[in-house]
């Protein structure tokens, strides 16, 4: 059973019994044994309603959560994207940096940090 038909029976089950008095005053058929007329009062109407507006709630919130998710990756990739652009640079400069003329001195801080910045 899908749960609009379900949802559509206790909405009906609530409209009849509006027409007695209280919507939410469920008594099961004669006939049931002691559990099972236990689960018919526990499985009324007004608890099925709310479980399936609990149900819909949740799934409200999971959608959010999974477009949230898209939304932290793709800005994660774009990131990551920017930071191998950075490195590739930084290890061009200090290539570039290591070729120059050898009688030339190069403090060897610049050449820690640009090495540790392209790795």
């Amino acid at each position: 059973m899908n749960v609009n038909k379900l949802k559509a029976l206790a909405e009906a089950v609530r409209a009849d019994n509006a027409t007695y008095g209280d919507p939410d005053m469920y008594e099961p058929r004669l006939g049931l044994s002691g559990v099972e007329a236990e689960f018919a009062k526990a499985a009324n109407p007004a608890a099925i309603l709310k479980l399936i507006e609990q149900n819909e709630a949740l799934a409200g919130l999971h959608k959010m959560h999974q477009e949230t998710e898209a939304r932290e990756m793709r800005e994660l990739r774009a990131e990551n994207r920017r930071l191998s652009r950075r490195a590739k640079s930084l290890a061009r400069a200090l290539a570039w940096f290591s070729s120059l003329h050898v009688g030339v001195m190069k403090p060897k801080w610049l050449l820690s940090t640009l090495a540790k910045e392209a790795a």
